[in-house]
Order: structure tokens, then C-alpha cells, then sequence
């Protein structure tokens, strides 16, 4: 399966400029709400994550959820 989607320009904290790929996407809660964001694309995780804050939105229950260590290229880190 082939996906193809743009390149969208960012400007970083530090100022500079680099792209991303991006897509909307549309979070649905078990309640029917929902929230529509801009989702980054990495096509090599093994998995797909969602910031606490965003998490913490009503309709959305993450207290069955496990802590697991997520390894990346800048570290690790504790998730949920």
C-alpha cells in the first residue's frame, strides 16, 4: 500500500525552518466528540501516539492503559 501525502513548511522553537509530513486528522471519543488536528506521519514507528493534553480531553479514558518505555532517536521516555 502506497500513501502520498505533502510536505508541510514549519518554523522550529530555535527559529528555524524544516518539513514535515502532515495529515488532519479526527479524533472520536466514545461519546461522539471530537477534535480534528494536524497528525505528524513517521512511516517507521511501530506505533502511533497522542500528547497527554490531547489525551486528557473529555470522552477520552486512558485509565486502563499501561506505562511502557518508548525508545526514539532522542531517547526514552515513559508513555501511557
Amino acid at each position: 500500500m502506497t500513501f502520498h501525502f505533502r510536505y508541510k513548511l514549519v518554523r522550529y522553537p530555535d527559529g528555524g525552518l524544516g518539513k514535515v509530513s502532515a495529515v488532519p486528522v479526527t479524533l472520536i471519543g466514545p461519546s461522539g466528540e471530537f477534535l480534528k488536528v494536524i497528525a505528524l506521519v513517521d512511516s517507521g514507528a511501530d506505533y502511533s501516539v497522542i500528547s497527554k493534553e490531547v489525551g486528557d480531553l473529555p470522552g477520552f479514558d486512558l485509565t486502563e492503559g499501561k506505562i511502557a518505555t518508548t525508545y526514539g532517536i532522542g531517547g526514552t521516555m515513559k508513555t501511557l
